[in-house]
């Protein structure tokens, strides 16, 4: 029987074997770039799928991604954990990736209703409820504005004058794009996606 100290061994040595890679990486072996590369694709693409209208962008985000990690790994501390540099480095490409669209991503600015924080809102715990791949189905669904509005204030925690000055936009713009993103997903939860 395989006991805790295996699985805690097994989480270091991955754990290990990705910090060994990057060392290598980093003095010169570039072929060690795969070894970082599978450790931590999916948890990016993840990421990426949930900034991403559809697959094909995420593994586009993803991409462009892993380029700018592959560029800038020399400038990586190897006192900080890597996952965390390289999900930064995702979110911040996901939000290019819209950046250079703007005025499109955010669906009729001049028209926008400001709506209440305080609103009763959906994305909640009541998430959890659901299939996570329909959820994600949803939310690839939701317009681009609504979509990055959604993924950082609910997933990485960001207040609306955060998001602001990364997107360029007022915080009531912020304000109403994720509450019109919580409505429409809570339409669609409501009208049948379990």
């Amino acid at each position: 029987m395989i006991g805790a100290e295996h699985i805690t061994q097994n989480t270091e040595s991955k754990d290990n074997r990705l910090l060994v890679a990057i060392r290598q990486f980093i003095f010169g072996k570039s072929d060690a770039f795969e070894i970082i590369y599978n450790s931590t694709a999916p948890a990016l693409m993840a990421i990426c799928r949930r900034y991403a209208s559809n697959t094909d962008e995420a593994k586009d985000i993803l991409q462009e991604s892993y380029i700018k990690i592959y560029k800038h790994l020399h400038k990586f501390d190897l006192k900080t954990p890597f996952e965390n540099w390289a999900k930064r480095i995702a979110i911040n490409t996901a939000i290019d990736h819209y950046r250079k669209n703007i005025k499109k991503t955010l669906s009729a600015l001049h028209d926008i209703d400001v709506m209440e924080e305080e609103e009763d809102l959906f994305v909640s715990s009541d998430i959890l409820n659901y299939d996570i791949e329909k959820v994600l189905l949803a939310i690839q669904e939701l317009p681009d504005g609504y979509r990055i509005i959604l993924n950082l204030f609910v997933m990485e925690n960001k207040s609306h004058r955060e998001i602001s000055e990364l997107l360029n936009i007022s915080e009531s713009t912020s304000r109403s794009q994720l509450s019109k993103a919580r409505k429409t997903l809570k339409l669609k939860f409501e009208n049948g996606i379990q």
